[in-house]
């Protein structure tokens, strides 16, 4: 599983999870604890602060800074997507498929269960239709269906798990390849057909949607570079400015051509609100490529020294806490941003730096309800924590 120098698997080893989103553990070198710890905690704040972004806009109070701060943390979903792919591809626990079923696939249902339905409910009430008439809970359950468009995609994910494994399991990293010059081709080819606004008969759908990320989060931990720690750092360094770069140039001043050419909208082709093009799959990859090799015991410089500062005990210890709460944070901070909007009128976030308040008060409080939840003895299969 482990590339790169043979002493990046010297160090000791303890439990992490075995999954982005899961309580279940396996043992592995701690130096994978901080590489995906750090992703995992680094995602979700990006993932609410786009979220928060994306209300704000919907509330009618937007600037081209929000543009720039939702290009700039696209790859917050992709990098979950690649981390599940990288924990829970070729693994010997989907042999007992009802095991399966009633373990791993359980510990994603509950917590879903329980913050979906609060959601439900805040959301109706704030648009003011709850109640016990049937239109009230019509309303209620149409809510329901519709929030959390990621997690209804990871119970998704979760369900073919067993059978993307076995396909892993049996061709290797080959197998990732081949999957992965398909997807590359599907991308291009429906980016054309959006960009032109051409139908079509050719279907390789199959190959556009969010197992891209996993097979390439796999490939991407799996395949054994010939260039260096510090060498591939700067060319995940690269790749993520540069695409950035890219993306916040057609948001902002060619806002009516990125929706072709980025397919992050809901569309014929993709059926999702992922984004699968290809300047935000190689972003994702960027930042994947840097956060995996900053963390080798062979870096240098300042990569190393940028590295050490999320070892401090204090920093490693709060990355940490979030990382485990990352799924209920996900879960909850909708309903957080909800509540404050209940709070607050909205017309008082119209300068750009509110959404960075917003998002951190929202951030605190979602983790806070986990940590709170946590300590007073809620298991944490309930509540989104591992």
């Amino acid at each position: 599983m482990f590339s790169g120098k043979m002493s990046f698997l010297k160090t000791p080893i303890e439990y992490i999870p075995s999954d982005p989103f899961s309580n279940i553990s396996r043992r592995i070198p701690t130096r994978r604890i901080a590489f995906i710890d750090e992703l995992r905690a680094l995602s979700i704040m990006s993932l609410v602060l786009i979220n928060t972004s994306t209300l704000l806009s919907n509330k009618g109070v937007f600037t081209y800074e929000e543009y720039v701060l939702f290009s700039t943390m696209a790859f917050g979903v992709p990098i979950f997507l690649m981390l599940l792919g990288t924990l829970m591809l070729e693994r010997d626990y989907y042999d007992d498929i009802p095991k399966f079923l009633k373990g791993r696939f359980m510990h994603i249902i509950l917590p879903f269960l329980l913050w979906n339905t609060v959601i439900a409910i805040v959301y109706t009430y704030y648009h003011g239709d709850l109640g016990l008439s049937m239109f009230g809970l019509t309303a209620l359950f149409k809510t329901f269906l519709l929030q959390h468009w990621y997690a209804w995609m990871l119970i998704g994910i979760y369900l073919s798990l067993p059978i993307l494994n076995s396909y892993i399991k049996e061709t290797k990293i080959g197998g990732a390849e081949y999957f992965l010059v398909l997807s590359f081709l599907a991308v291009v080819i429906y980016q054309a057909l959006e960009i032109f606004n051409t139908p079509t008969y050719f279907n390789l759908t199959f190959f556009i949607g969010p197992i891209i990320y996993l097979f390439l989060g796999y490939y991407l931990d799996h395949k054994e570079f010939k260039s260096g720690p510090n060498k591939m750092i700067w060319i995940g360094l690269i790749l993520f400015l540069a695409t950035t770069a890219f993306i916040v140039y057609f948001d902002v001043f060619h806002q009516g051509f990125q929706r072709t050419l980025f397919l992050h909208h809901y569309n014929f082709y993709t059926r999702s609100y992922i984004d699968v093009s290809l300047v935000i799959i190689l972003q994702a990859a960027g930042v994947f490529l840097f956060w995996k090799y900053i963390n080798f015991d062979s870096t240098e410089g300042i990569f190393k020294r940028f590295a050490l500062l999320f070892k401090k005990p204090l920093i490693s210890v709060g990355i940490k806490s979030i990382s485990r709460s990352c799924y209920g944070i996900y879960l909850t901070h909708q309903t957080m941003l909800l509540i404050i909007f209940l709070l607050v009128d909205v017309n008082y976030f119209n300068a750009y730096y509110w959404t960075f308040i917003l998002a951190f008060l929202t951030f605190v409080s979602s983790w806070g309800i986990i940590t709170v939840l946590r300590k007073i003895g809620i298991p944490g299969y309930y509540i989104g924590y591992d």
